[in-house]
C-alpha cells in the first residue's frame, strides 16, 4: 500500500467528527478533475435486487389478497435474507479476514459491464477511504444521513400505522411498497457516497449536528409546555364560561332562599331588587373574573412561545428582511413629502392637538382611571351585598325570621355583614375620590403623573 497521510476533514461550517485516513491517489485525486462514484459490488448489487425483488413481490401478494404468500415473503426477507446479508457485511470494511468473500466486495460490476462491451466508461475513481469516529461525547455522532434514515423510518411506520388502525389497507399496502422498495433502496445507495475519498457533501455526511439537536430538543420541550399552559388556560376559561351561562339558564331572581331561618313574606322592596341584583353582579363578577385569568394566562403563554420563536435565528433573520424593505419603501415616501412643501390646515393642528392632548391624558391616568372605575363597582356591589342582609333578615314586610338555631347565626352574620360593609363603602368613597382627581389635576403640573395607586 502506498503512503498513508491522516487527514482530518473539514466541512463547511462545523467540525468534522471523523478522521480520514487517505492514501496517495486520494491526495492526486484532489487535483484532477476526476469524478468519484462508489463501486457496485456483487454484494451491493445482491442487497439492492433483493430488496426490489422480495419488497415487490410481497406488495404483489397482499393487493391480490394472497395473505400466507406475503407472510411467507416477509419471513424470508426479515429474516432469513436480511441475516444473511446482515452477517455477510461484516466482512465488507476489511475482506483480508475471509479471502474467499473477496470477489463479493472488490469487484466493480459497472467497469466490467463496460469492458464486456469494449467501451471505455467515464473517469470517475470509487477509492473510499477509512475513517475512524473522533468524538469526545460517548455518543455516536449524530449526522444529517442518519437523521434521514432515523426521521423516515419514524414517520414511514406512524403513517403506516395510521393507515393501517383505520382500516385503509391499500393504502398502508401501498405505502409499505414505496419504503421498502423505494425509499430503502435510495437511502441505500445514497449511504455509499458515507465514504467517499471526494469529501463529497460533508455537512450531510460528517456534521456531528448534536449541539444543535439538543438545543432543538430544548426548544421543542418549551413549545410543548406552553402549549400545554396555554390548553388549561383555554379549559379554565371555558369551564368558568359553561358555569355563567349554567347561572344564567337558572332564572333564578330571588337569593333569599339561601339563608336557612328565613322565608318571604310579601312582594320584594327596591332595596330587596337591589340587593338580589348585587348578589347576581358579584356571582357573575366571580365568573368573569376566572374568565379574565384564563385569558390572561392565554396571553401570557401565546407571548412566550412568540418569544421563544423569535429568539431563533431564521426568524430574526426574516423580521430583519422585512423591516429594511419596509424602510426601503418608506424613506422614498417620507423623502418626499419632506421636499414638497405644504401649510397644514388649521383645523388639522387642532385635531392633532386634541388628539394628542387626549393621548398624554390616556397615557398618565388611563391604568389609575381603570383600576379605580373597577375598584369603584366592587366596593359598591359589596356594600349592597353586605347591607343589604341585615335590612332583608330583620324587615318586616321583607321577611321573617324564626327562632331557631340558625337566627343566632344570621345575628353574628349581620354584625360581620356590617362591618364589611361599611368598608365596602369607604372603599367607594376612597375609589370614587381617587377616580375623579386626574380630571381634576393640569396635565401641565409634574404632580399628576406622580399620583399614587
Amino acid at each position: 500500500m502506498t503512503d498513508l497521510y491522516p487527514i482530518r476533514l473539514k466541512p463547511i461550517g462545523s467540525q468534522s467528527v471523523f478522521t480520514s485516513i487517505r492514501g496517495q491517489h486520494s491526495l492526486e485525486f484532489q487535483n484532477s478533475n476526476s469524478r468519484w462514484h462508489p463501486k457496485i459490488t456483487v454484494y451491493r448489487l445482491l442487497v439492492i435486487s433483493t430488496t426490489i425483488s422480495l419488497g415487490s413481490a410481497k406488495a404483489a401478494a397482499t393487493f391480490n389478497g394472497k395473505s400466507y404468500v406475503s407472510i411467507t415473503i416477509e419471513w424470508i426477507s426479515g429474516v432469513a435474507v436480511f441475516c444473511s446479508l446482515f452477517m455477510v457485511g461484516w466482512f465488507e470494511g476489511d475482506s483480508s479476514h475471509y479471502p474467499k468473500l473477496a470477489w463479493l466486495f472488490e469487484s466493480d460490476l459497472i467497469r466490467l459491464t463496460w469492458r464486456a462491451f469494449k467501451k471505455t466508461g467515464p473517469n470517475y475513481t470509487s477509492e473510499e477511504q477509512q475513517r475512524t469516529v473522533s468524538l469526545d461525547g460517548e455518543y455516536p455522532p449524530i449526522t444529517g444521513y442518519r437523521l434521514l434514515v432515523s426521521g423516515s423510518v419514524f414517520i414511514f411506520g406512524m403513517v403506516k400505522a395510521y393507515l393501517s388502525y383505520i382500516g385503509l389497507g391499500g393504502a398502508a399496502n401501498a405505502l409499505d411498497w414505496t419504503f421498502g422498495v423505494l425509499v430503502t433502496s435510495g437511502l441505500y445507495v445514497l449511504g455509499l457516497y458515507e465514504n467517499n475519498s471526494a469529501n463529497k457533501m460533508p455537512y450531510f455526511f460528517e456534521t456531528h449536528y448534536g449541539s444543535e439537536i439538543y438545543s432543538g430538543g430544548w426548544f421543542i420541550s418549551r413549545i410543548a409546555m406552553y402549549l400545554t399552559g396555554l390548553a388549561l388556560a383555554i379549559g379554565f376559561s371555558w369551564c368558568w364560561h359553561q358555569g355563567l351561562q349554567l347561572l344564567h339558564e337558572s332564572n333564578q331572581t330571588d337569593f333569599l332562599e339561601i339563608y336557612d331561618g328565613t322565608k318571604q313574606d310579601g312582594p320584594p322592596t327596591f332595596l330587596a331588587e337591589v340587593h338580589n341584583m348585587s348578589m347576581r353582579c358579584m356571582m357573575d363578577g366571580m365568573a368573569y373574573l376566572g374568565i379574565l385569568v384564563g385569558v390572561g394566562g392565554s396571553l401570557h403563554f401565546l407571548r412566550e412561545i412568540v418569544s421563544a420563536f423569535a429568539q431563533l435565528s431564521v426568524v430574526r433573520k426574516v423580521a430583519k428582511s422585512l423591516r429594511q424593505a419596509v424602510l426601503c419603501i418608506s424613506e422614498p415616501i417620507s423623502r418626499k413629502f419632506d421636499e414638497s412643501a405644504f401649510e397644514t390646515p388649521i383645523w388639522v393642528k387642532e385635531t392633532v392637538r386634541l388628539i394628542t392632548k387626549s393621548y398624554l391624558f390616556l397615557k398618565r391616568f388611563g391604568v389609575h382611571i381603570l383600576l379605580f372605575a373597577i375598584a369603584t363597582v366592587v366596593c359598591a356591589v359589596l356594600a349592597f351585598y353586605f347591607l343589604g342582609f341585615p335590612f332583608r333578615i330583620f324587615h318586616k314586610t321583607e321577611s321573617q325570621a324564626e327562632f331557631n338555631s340558625m337566627l343566632f347565626f344570621g345575628i353574628g352574620y349581620t354584625f360581620f355583614s356590617v362591618g364589611l360593609g361599611g368598608a365596602a363603602c369607604y372603599g367607594l368613597l376612597h375609589s370614587v375620590r381617587q377616580l375623579l382627581q386626574p380630571f381634576l389635576e393640569d396635565l401641565d403640573v409634574p404632580y399628576g403623573e406622580r399620583i399614587m395607586l
